[in-house]
């Protein structure tokens, strides 16, 4: 199966991917797995889509990293998966026991169910994501999965190729799958997507710049 090549040329005079209307309302696929190329890191590509309207499960590999881009949204309806209200404990390297699972799916289904509508978590939790989904009534068709710094799939896999499988089938549950990376390493062809889309400046933007 081939994957189509798409270059979007960024206008002049967009500073973050979320003032590029054009691109999420338009220029961008639905319903459709692809590799998003933003070619630049501190674009705005996960902020946009956590500021849209849209339903969004944002997947990032590392705890760390979800955990600083919650911080940064605690005054919006943010739901990070696995995270009581301790960060000491969500930090903590230890067994998941049933009760706390339970614990945590009813955390997210009470979420859900009140309108919440932007999840944020770990790659190996995305299938508990998708279950409590389904057992909440949602169409799982009608939530975007963002993969950021998904080229961490390929690392990662050398130690826990088993939760890296499992995660690309859950993936194959849902009908449009953003994968987001600011550049793409020949191994990121082995994922299953049909588009690669890079963004492009037509011209440098200033170093001290955050572009994109």
């Amino acid at each position: 199966e081939t994957m189509h090549k798409i270059t979007l040329n960024v206008p002049e005079g967009i500073r973050y991917l979320s003032d590029w209307h054009d691109l999420w309302n338009t220029l961008l696929p639905e319903g459709q797995h692809y590799i998003l190329n933003k070619r630049i890191c501190g674009c705005g590509a996960t902020e946009a889509y956590l500021r849209s309207g849209r339903k969004v499960i944002l997947a990032s590999p590392r705890k760390h990293l979800l955990y600083n881009k919650y911080s940064q949204h605690l005054s919006d309806n943010l739901h990070l998966y696995r995270y009581q209200g301790d960060k000491k404990r969500y930090f903590e390297s230890r067994l998941i026991s049933p009760t706390d699972t339970l614990a945590f799916n009813e955390n997210l289904t009470g979420y859900i169910r009140s309108g919440g509508n932007k999840i944020l978590t770990t790659y190996d939790s995305l299938r508990k994501i998708m279950e409590v989904l389904i057992s909440s009534g949602e169409d799982i068709s009608e939530w975007v999965v963002v993969i950021d710094e998904f080229q961490a799939i390929f690392y990662d896999c050398q130690y826990k190729a088993t939760t890296e499988y499992e995660l690309c089938q859950v993936l194959r549950k849902f009908s449009t799958v953003i994968f987001l990376i600011a550049s793409v390493p020949r191994s990121s062809y082995a994922i299953t997507s049909d588009f690669l889309i890079h963004l492009e400046r037509s011209a440098p933007a200033p170093p001290t710049a955050a572009r994109y």
